[in-house]
């Protein structure tokens, strides 16, 4: 057995929503995967299994070995089925659910270059309760925009626990914006 230690003591991420941007998420992943409730896409359902909204910037779904599926997995995924071997690797926060800002396109591996309006990301994860966002993207073009966006943003909402990822990739000194 995986030993998950705030699981154990009831903190599984239970009740939360989490916004995450990055390249997308499959959505058939047995982590996400809800045989029940269509994936809601530009729309927002409470009632599925993880994923509570999709916002489609770019498109709706991930690379087939996308970075974005990597990292909501490891965040909150869960498995449908928990006698299945895949659920030794459920996310730390495995009760919680999903508001993805999909950047990235489908058929391009990892990319994230898709424009989003950051100020209607704030409000709709305020309007889902959540107060967490992770961005597991870094920009090495125009560090000094992104950076304001981020901060600014940061002032205005106050509530939104903003997380960056400090190196994304294999090669040292790789901290980009907003990381």
């Amino acid at each position: 057995t995986v030993s998950r230690a705030f699981a154990n003591i009831g903190l599984d991420g239970t009740g939360q929503v989490v916004n995450i941007v990055d390249s997308g998420v499959d959505h058939y992943h047995p982590f996400f995967y809800d045989k029940n409730v269509k994936v809601p896409i530009g729309t927002t359902n409470l009632n599925h299994r993880k994923i509570v909204r999709i916002e489609p910037w770019s498109d709706s779904s991930d690379h087939e070995s996308g970075h974005g599926t990597h990292v909501v997995g490891s965040l909150l995924g869960k498995s449908y089925n928990e006698k299945a071997g895949i659920s030794l690797y459920n996310g730390v926060a495995e009760g919680a659910k999903l508001y993805m800002t999909d950047i990235g396109k489908q058929n391009l591996k990892d990319d994230v270059s898709a424009d989003y309006d950051l100020d209607l990301t704030c409000d709709r994860i305020k309007s889902l309760g959540s107060g967490i966002s992770s961005n597991s993207c870094g920009y090495s073009s125009d560090p000094g925009g992104i950076s304001y966006s981020f901060d600014l943003s940061a002032e205005e909402h106050p509530n939104i626990l903003y997380l960056a990822a400090a190196g994304n990739s294999k090669y040292g000194l790789t901290i980009n914006c907003p990381g």
